[in-house]
């Protein structure tokens, strides 16, 4: 509760929403957990996940 920038309101709800984070090894897998989806950038051999969508 005391991490600077975030509120009094946010972390109980992102802490309800994840509940298990040993769900989610790579802290990537956590957007496709809540419904988001990363933008993808593929040409050839390069392969960027970027910002979510």
């Amino acid at each position: 509760m005391a991490t600077p920038g975030v509120g009094v309101i946010v972390t109980p709800t992102f802490r309800r929403a994840v509940n298990d984070p040993d769900r989610f090894p790579p802290s990537r897998d956590l957007g496709a957990g809540t419904g988001l989806t990363p933008r993808r950038w593929q040409s050839g051999k390069t392969d960027i996940s970027g910002w979510i969508t």
